[in-house]
């Protein structure tokens, strides 16, 4: 016998036999005594087990058995050793099915299991007794069910420790697997002996076959084990192959059998049914295998299929309804998950990825429809209620949400099959035609909600796709053209699904339907993309791509690509080799010259009575054809309504101009010219406009003269190689392609001689007519481009080096590649880019469209521009999905930006443009825009409001203060605005707060600009914290969300007005991030962190979307979102530090706290930031505080560390906001937050000092308050402070009394501070500035003295800022007139010797410019110690100092030896002028 594996069930898959070989199991079903049933087990181990590798008795017992079967083929077998045999067979294979992780007893029992098989096979007759299995399978239940009774009992016991629990579950699961393994191994041996005995081995009563069937039917019913299911239903099925029901004379225990497992699915089906019963896993559970069952009986010759018709299928059809209805109403589905299956052997090979796992509902829904979709068609007698009851669920399933997708990939391929797949004769469509398009547009609808993402996608798409195709192109049933144009119009035309394929081949198939839908007209398209079509289905997707792919597709691919007129090519490396073909366009007017000459001969010949010819027939009118120097057609402006225009010629030259595949003539031609601004200026015929957009000029080349095709290296893209027509062949011999391809040459000469011909005259009637036209419009000579061959020869020829033949060679081969390239070629690589990427098809739209637009226009009117601007206004105008507001680049800004650069430019209103630049974020298009339309309309007010509103919304401050300074009329509004450019805003408030009270005429004053000054009031009223002006103006006006941001803030909040009346009203109306976060805020007062958190995600949420609005590079609009930020990060905080205070552990630290309220202290905004910013963290931050201090109040005593936590926080915050809002200048402010904040008596002793040295600082800058100031300085109890803080209080005493004019008080205050602290260095340079001033009003000397020394003495102690005074040391020094011994600046500066010598670097070059001045002694003393100290940084400045000096000294000293040497010479010539002899 030749060994192997067993074969397979009857219909099984491969798949199928290879998760049997992986459980160790075979299939019953393999042809005996061949090598074939051994491949078909799949088992490598089988092998092994034929040649006897395993030592194991059974082992030796089973080759006993094979050799006994190899025996009786040869011989009869007596049937009691056959019976034996056959027994002993499947004992063995159910004994080895126990031990199923040893991969020996694996092979044996594959073995031994293919020995059964071809036992029961050579031995037909001989009765299979299998009742040890009933006895072996009733104690593997036994045991089973004692092990998980005992496993259920322990898990409530307390006394069993971890593992003994672990060891009591092992123990249950393990008999749990060899009861599955047991019950598989006898539905195996079941299977194979039914296999050969179907009838014999279940009506033998005696062997119990039926019994054993019965036994085995019952557990394989109630699993989740794919392959227990697989054999069951095998086994059902061979049961009902050989027992039909209904059937006469079925033998009783079929009929029992037969029974059971009708009465098994009845049960599963009824309980599914039932929709008062809640499904339970056992339910769902007996529906797969109630399934499977049905699934199997479908493939077994009727009657059988048409029996589970009528007796199953309406039940499963009412069961499927009832889960789609409980999906529908949003009930949770119920997946059953075994945690003892492997997943990967439940799913069949070649099953999609999203295909379910076996058991759960989605499998029951999957299957349970492709069950019952072909049967409530055709099965019995077609019941409509039925087919009614399927096609809803298959609605409700589609249209719910969150169905699975594999259920919705089942119900694509359902309706797949009613709509394309073919049927029977006499067969009526499932579908109607109205159903049809409901169900396509519902599945249509599925993409756009994101249904068919995921691994379904492509498949999904493919099928699809596929199926509209066919219904809006199958030219059968003629009756369907009706739906084939509703299914294009309705489905396809309102999604575009087949255009946003990804998949090239299906976006072209349905380019060619709406290619054939459309007519090929420019104004046509533009009016279908910009009118017809609702793109409304299209809003999350940037679908302006697919009107430009509607438009790319009007080009006439055939023709050649030609150079821009501004284009300049590289020099051609052949260009001396060959002469230049002649330009098409003046082989076109040659042509059409010439056809004209023959028509006037023509007529002059009939007799000429002086009537013109009849016109050449034009292309098609809209259709782009390529021509040279960027020209268009002029049809190409026209609208499908208007005529072409006559013409005269002769109408023979227009089909051979059309055989030559050259333009027919009488076309007129427009050139599009773009200006600098990417504008389009229509030109004349045959001329182009020049580079400045002036006057047009002749459409030439700048080399020749004349228009030029596109070069390659100086070769015509249309040159070709002419072929010659042989002898005697005809003329319809030569091919389209040749004839098409000829030169343009031989197209004039064809147009003229056919028109000749035409006329009865001579072929050389056309070279007679063109001889008086001048020479220099003659063709030159035709010529093919170089071919690689051409370039080998000449470059043999010319006897070139090897390697520069190479290039030629190389080069034409270049030329022969490029030079065929045409429009096609091109445009179709613009389509596909334009396609896989969105900002390629937006570049592209802002390129073509304005080209387009000009080109509508046609010198005497433009009303195809006119009937376009307004539906392009309402497509502006349709408010379009989120979605499309979140894409990067979407619709509004590629519409924008190309009305913005056409010509004739559309007027699109002002408030249009501000919201499609706010939606859309297109504000790089809209304020230009909108500048532009205020320059050229100054007195509009709609475009000043609406540019003014995108500024505000761009946060740009000056850009809007500078266009109402432009607006506005009176002078008082133009000085508020430049007060609060400057951020001068208390003094900006007083102006507006004066204008608004002036009384004013009614034609004197916009209302616009009395607008501007009521928001303006109320802005620098929130930036000041005047939140109670704010709130009156809130309550009178019945602003609820300016309301909003000011009961929380005014002091005290006012928290029930705002939980009261104002947040259910703010929320009743538009969202806003301020009221999301004032009503977490109140939710954190009434202790709701879960509110409070929920409100602060919708407020990030809103943030977020508010900055994708934004433009990327703008920053000052995106720091008011940063701050708001900052505010929700701070809301999640706040819910941390109620959690920890929350806390009654009395062991707890609240660390969360600590940290909390430290990390506040260290985050702060910048200075530099506005004070409403710091008002809304800080105040925020006080009711925190407040929070803490309420809680830690009763803990002074237990832990007066916790107790002053929240004091010590708050008071810091305060005198922060408080220096903060000093420091801007806002002094008011500073006082009355410092005043009203706090609101405690008890405070820490530095921040204490804190505040009252910001008070007293605010009341210093403030002359009508200084007295207020010095008051509150004098009733200050110094006994608390230290002397540091007691002397700067002297010092801020003696600053007011230098500010109130008190000279001696503020002498004696200084001095009494720095008696106090000598080392108060703010003290010695506050000083230093009293006796400067002093100087100043009385020029006494002694005053500068003191000046300089309390200067110096402020350097001594460290200060920064008395180091800018140096420059005022040194010019006090500089121009102290007493002589040295006593002058009083250089005193002081010698008596502080010991300041850091550090602090005159800077000033290295004043000191030794002073060497030549009256300070040069204090100046050489300073210079000495900096040598000695600082050498390297004295050196080189001195060195470049004395250098010139010298120079100059040596100079001066060579001039004064040559003026002495002069004078002596001179003195001694004219002493011997006067005493000759005395000279001798």
């Amino acid at each position: 016998v030749s060994g192997g594996g067993g074969g397979g069930v009857d219909g099984d898959s491969p798949s199928a036999k290879k998760q049997r070989a992986t459980d160790g199991s075979a299939v019953p079903g393999a042809a005996p005594g061949t090598a074939a049933a051994s491949a078909a087990s799949g088992d490598a181990a089988t092998a092994g087990a034929v040649g006897g590798a395993s030592t194991a008795p059974s082992a030796a017992g089973t080759t006993a058995a094979a050799a006994a079967m190899s025996a009786a083929a040869a011989a009869p077998c007596p049937n009691q050793t056959a019976e034996l045999i056959i027994s002993f067979l499947g004992r063995i294979s159910f004994i080895l099915a126990s031990d199923s992780r040893d991969a020996d007893s694996l092979a044996l029992r594959s073995y031994s299991l293919t020995l059964f098989s071809e036992a029961v096979a050579l031995w037909p007759k001989v009765s299979i007794k299998l009742g040890f299995m009933e006895r072996s399978l009733q104690q593997a239940q036994q045991h089973m069910t004692a092990a998980a009774e005992k496993a259920r009992q322990a898990t409530q016991r307390q006394d069993l420790t971890p593992q003994q629990l672990q060891q009591i579950q092992l123990a249950a699961q393990s008999a749990n697997g060899m009861h599955r393994a047991a019950l598989l191994t006898a539905l195996e041996v079941t299977s194979r002996a039914m296999t050969a005995q179907p009838r014999e081995f279940i009506t033998d009563v005696a062997n119990g076959g039926a019994r054993l069937v019965g036994q085995l039917i019952e557990p394989s019913f109630n699993t989740l084990s794919f392959t227990l299911s697989e054999f069951m239903t095998s086994l059902v099925s061979k049961l009902y192959k050989a027992f039909t029901p209904g059937a006469p004379h079925i033998p009783k225990p079929a009929a029992d059998l037969l029974a059971l497992i009708n009465s098994a699915v009845q049960k599963a089906l009824a309980r599914a049914t039932d929709a008062s019963q809640q499904l339970t896993p056992g339910d769902l559970m007996r529906l797969a295998s109630t399934i499977r069952i049905m699934e199997a009986l479908m493939k077994v010759p009727e009657p059988v299929p048409k029996y589970v018709d009528e007796t199953w299928v309406s039940a499963l059809v009412s069961a499927l309804y009832r889960f789609t209805n409980s999906h529908a109403l949003g009930q949770p589905p119920i997946i059953w998950q075994d945690p003892h299956r492997d997943r990967t052997t439940e799913r069949a090979e070649g099953e999609a990825a999203w295909h379910p796992e076996y058991g759960t509902l989605v499998w029951v829904m999957v299957h349970g429809l492709r069950l019952v979709a072909p049967m409530v068609v055709t099965g019995c007698g077609r019941d409509p209620d039925r087919l009614k009851l399927h096609l809803r669920m298959l609605i409700s399933l589609i249209t719910a949400r969150r169905t699975d997708p594999a259920v919705l990939m089942e119900v694509m391929q359902i309706v797949r099959s009613y709509l394309v797949e073919a049927r029977g004769p006499g067969v009526p469509a499932p579908l109607t035609g109205r159903e049809t398009l409901v169900f396509l547009d519902k599945l249509a609808k599925l993409e756009r909600m994101g249904a068919t993402e995921g691994p379904i996608k492509a498949a999904w798409e493919d099928s699809f796709l596929d199926t509209l195709h066919h219904l809006c192109s199958h030219p059968d049933p003629p009756d369907a053209a009706g739906l084939r144009n509703e299914t294009f119009v309705a489905v396809e035309r309102a999604y575009m699904i087949g255009l946003r394929a990804a998949r090239p081949e299906t976006r072209a198939k349905f380019f060619q339907l709406y290619h054939q839908a459309l007519p090929r007209v420019l104004y046509d398209r533009l009016r279908f993309i910009l009118e017809e079509q609702d793109w409304t289905q299209l809003s999350h997707t940037f679908w302006i791509k697919h009107g430009l792919d509607l438009l790319l597709g009007m080009l006439v691919e055939e023709e050649a690509l030609l150079l821009a007129p501004l284009g300049s090519p590289a020099p051609p490396l052949l260009d001396r080799m060959r002469p230049k073909p002649k330009p098409q366009h003046q082989v076109v007017a040659d042509a059409h010259a010439a056809a004209i000459q023959a028509a006037n001969v023509q007529a002059q010949a009939q007799g000429g009575d002086g009537a013109a010819p009849p016109p050449i027939p034009q292309p098609r009118q809209g259709m782009l054809v390529a021509q040279p120097s960027g020209v268009l057609p002029a049809g190409l402006g026209q609208t499908s309504q208007q005529a072409p225009q006559p013409t005269t010629a002769s109408p023979a030259a227009a089909p051979v101009a059309a055989q030559q595949g050259q333009p027919q003539a009488g076309d007129p031609a427009l050139t599009v010219q773009q200006t600098g601004a990417g504008q389009a200026q229509p030109a004349a015929p045959g001329q182009t406009p020049n580079a400045a957009g002036s006057a047009p000029r002749p459409a030439t080349s700048p080399a020749t003269g004349s228009a030029q095709p596109m070069e390659v290296d100086g070769w015509s893209a249309r040159a070709t190689a002419p072929e010659v027509k042989k002898e005697g062949a005809p003329a319809a011999a030569i091919s389209p392609a040749v004839t098409s391809a000829a030169p343009p040459v031989a197209a004039t000469n064809g147009a003229a001689g056919g028109a000749a011909q035409a006329a009865g005259q001579p072929t050389d009637a056309a070279p007679s007519a063109k001889q008086s036209e001048p020479e220099a419009d003659e063709a030159p000579e035709e010529v093919a481009p170089i071919t690689v061959a051409d370039a080998a020869a000449i470059a043999a020829t010319a006897k070139l080096p090897d390697d520069l033949q190479e290039l030629l060679r190389e080069h034409a081969a270049f030329l022969d590649v490029t030079g065929n390239l045409n429009v096609g070629h091109f445009s179709h690589a613009l389509r596909a880019s334009a396609a896989g990427d969105d900002a390629q098809a937006y570049n592209m739209w802002i390129l073509v469209f304005p080209i387009l637009w000009a080109a509508l226009s046609d010198h005497r009117d433009n009303k195809a521009q006119v009937s376009l601007a307004k539906p392009m206004l309402n497509l502006l105008e349709k408010t379009c999905d989120a979605k499309q507001q979140a894409m990067r680049p979407n619709v509004g800004q590629a519409m924008l930006e190309a009305i913005s650069l056409s010509q004739p430019q559309p007027k699109v209103p002002s408030e249009l443009v501000q919201f499609v630049g706010k939606t859309y974020s297109a504000y790089h298009t809209a304020v230009p825009l909108l500048e532009s339309h205020v320059s050229l309309f100054p007195h509009d007010s709609r475009c000043f409001d609406a540019l003014a509103s995108l500024y505000k919304q761009l946060g740009e401050e000056d850009l809007l203060h500078g266009l109402w300074r432009r607006r506005c009329r009176t002078e008082d509004t133009r000085a508020a605005l430049t007060l609060l450019s400057a951020g001068l805003l208390p003094a900006a408030q007083d102006v507006l707060l004066d204008v608004m009270r002036k009384p004013w005429e009614q034609d004197t004053i916009q209302k616009n600009e009395q607008v501007l000054w009521h928001k303006s009031y109320l802005d620098t009223a929130k930036e000041l914290c005047q939140w109670e002006v704010v709130t009156e103006y809130a309550r009178g006006a019945d602003d609820v969300l300016l309301q909003t941001e000011a009961l929380w803030r005014n002091i005290p909040p006012d928290w029930d007005t705002l939980r009261v009346d104002v947040i259910p009203r703010a929320m009743n109306s538009e969202p806003s991030v301020t009221t999301h976060i004032v009503t977490a805020y109140l939710d954190i007062m009434d202790s709701q962190v879960a509110e409070a958190e929920k409100y602060a995600q919708s407020a990030t949420r809103l943030l977020l979307a508010t900055w994708w609005q934004l433009p990327e590079m703008n920053r000052w609009a995106k720091m008011p979102l940063l701050r708001s930020m900052q505010q929700v990060v701070e809301l999640h905080e706040s819910s941390k530090v109620l959690a920890d205070i929350g806390n009654q552990n009395p062991a707890h630290q609240f660390g969360d706290l600590k940290d909390i309220l430290e990390t506040w202290r260290l985050r702060t905004p910048n200075e530099w930031e506005p004070l409403s910013h710091w008002a809304d963290l800080l105040m925020w931050r006080n009711h925190m505080y407040n929070t803490v201090i309420n809680v830690f109040r009763n803990l002074a005593e237990l832990a007066p560390q916790l107790h002053q936590l929240g004091y010590k926080d708050k008071a810091w915050s305060v005198n922060r906001l408080s220096m903060v809002a000093r420091r801007h200048g806002y002094y008011e402010a500073c006082n009355r937050l410092i005043n009203s904040l706090y609101g405690y008596n008890a405070m820490e002793v530095q921040e204490a000092f804190a505040k009252i040295r910001q008070q007293a600082k605010a009341y210093l800058a403030q002359p009508l308050e200084r007295l207020t100031g010095l008051n509150l300085l004098n009733t200050t109890n110094l006994d608390y402070f230290n002397p540091q803080h007691q002397a700067e209080v002297f010092r801020l005493k003696a600053l007011f009394h230098q500010a109130m004019d008190h000279d001696e008080q503020a002498n004696n205050a200084f001095s009494t501070s720095l008696s106090l602290w000598p080392a108060l260095a703010a003290g010695w340079l506050s000083w230093g500035t009293y006796c400067d001033q002093m100087y100043e009003k009385t020029r006494n000397v002694v005053w500068l003295e003191y000046a300089v020394t309390c200067y110096l003495q402020a350097i001594r102690n460290q200060s920064v800022a008395a180091r800018s005074m140096l420059p005022r040391v040194l010019s006090l020094l500089s121009f102290d007139e007493t002589p040295y011994p006593n002058c009083h600046v250089a005193r002081a500066i010698e008596a502080a010797a010991d300041i850091p010598h550090a602090v005159w670097l800077p000033y290295i070059p004043t000191l030794i410019s002073g060497l030549q001045r009256g300070e040069r002694r204090t100046a050489r003393r300073i210079l000495h110690a900096l040598g000695i100290n600082f050498p390297q940084a004295l050196y080189y400045q001195l060195r470049a100092y004395m250098l010139p000096v010298r120079e100059y000294a040596m100079q001066a000293t060579q001039k004064q030896r040559i003026k002495t040497a002069t004078e002596a010479a001179n003195a001694a010539a004219a002493a011997a002028a006067a005493d000759p002899s005395a000279a001798a």
